[in-house]
Parts: C-alpha cells; structure tokens; sequence
C-alpha cells in the first residue's frame, strides 16, 4: 500500500448544507433511472442495482481494497451510511482517524486483525470517532460491514484537544481526545478545517455535479 494514502471520508462533509453520502446515493439513483424506494423489499439483486453500487463504488482506495456505499440513508436528520469493503489477503489499512465518525465494522466473512486481536465472520468491532485505528486483513481476505454514524469531532479552534462522542451502552458521553498537535495531518482522511466543518468541502473526492 503506498504510504502517502489517506482515506477519503468527504462523504460526511456538506455542500450547500447537504451531506456528500447523501448527494452520492441521490446521484446514483437518479442516473441509473431507479424508481423511489417504496413500500416494498428492495435487494442488491433487483434490477439496475448492481448499476448504482458501481456508481457508488469509493475512488482512491487503497490497492487490495474495494469499498462501496450501499443506497441506504439511516435518518433524515444526521444520516448514518453503511458501506461493504471487500479487502484482499495481508492488506495493511495504516493508522487513521476519523473525527466526525464513530464506526462500527462487522465481519462477514474472511478475518481482521485490529489492535492486536483478530476478529473473524460474526465479529465486530467499534471505533469512537478522534481515536486512532489500523488493521490487517487476514490469508483469507475479509469481507466487512460498516456503519459510519456521521456524529464527531469538534473542529473547533477553541478546543485544542479533539472530542470523543462515545456511545457505551446507548447513551452519549463526551470525551477528551489526542491534542491536536500532537495528531499527525496524514492521519486525517481531509486535512482537517478547524472553524466550520458542518459547511466544510473537501477538496479531493469532490461529489458530482448536478445535472
């Protein structure tokens, strides 16, 4: 993997006050012509569909990674998004953080090794948003499920430590995070902008325009 990768997590940052995962998956219906999603079972196997995960499909990955965005937005206010990521045997994801997302991954199938333990189908493992993770997939590969919750970090310059929004046992509690100059720039998945992240673009993985 080449050591100059940064995630790209521009999907939970807005522009014109709508959140890019949003955005995305509007685009994605909308050109491959898929009718609302009514009051009906929808799979990944109806028609068209396997059009939208392609469109959905995240640019810049890493070599052995390929990670897609499933058509599923969780809330009408701030929106969770769920993604699958289908990684190759031995593939290493360097230490990153998120700071507007906590995650929770659940292994399908295949194996992860993160912090140390390995985590095989039917485990999970959650990471709050400003705490810092690596991991490796296992000989086999792993197939993940991943759930990013779009609630974090306080970008805040009056703050000079990052927030943790935990969530043990359902209810949230507000931690003290890494200081901030002590956080390496190329842990972020965007460089980080202190004063506005609600309204913040990234300006890499920019979403597509509107027609």
């Amino acid at each position: 993997m080449p050591d100059n990768w940064e995630p790209d997590d521009v999907f939970h940052k807005k522009t014109d006050g709508v959140y890019n995962g949003v955005r995305f998956v509007q685009k994605a219906l909308a050109e491959a012509r898929m009718p609302p999603f009514g009051k009906h079972v929808v799979t990944s196997r109806d028609k068209g569909m396997r059009k939208v995960e392609e469109l959905l499909r995240r640019p810049n990955m890493p070599e052995g990674i390929v990670k897609t965005q499933l058509p599923i937005i969780i809330s009408a206010g701030r929106p969770s998004f769920l993604f699958i990521t289908f990684s190759a045997p031995n593939v290493h994801v360097p230490k990153h953080m998120h700071p507007d997302d906590a995650i929770t991954r659940v292994i399908m199938s295949g194996s992860i090794t993160m912090e140390g333990v390995e985590l095989t189908m039917g485990d999970w493992a959650y990471v709050p948003n400003c705490v810092p993770y690596a991991y490796t997939a296992g000989p086999y590969g792993a197939t993940i499920l991943h759930l990013y919750n779009c609630g974090g970090g306080d970008d805040d310059e009056a703050y000079d430590r990052w927030k943790i929004h935990a969530f043990p046992g359902g209810g949230l509690t507000i931690l003290p995070g890494l200081p901030k100059s002590e956080v390496p720039l190329e842990w972020f998945s965007v460089p980080p902008v202190r004063d506005s992240p609600q309204e913040a673009t990234a300006e890499k993985g920019k979403p597509p325009t509107e027609s």
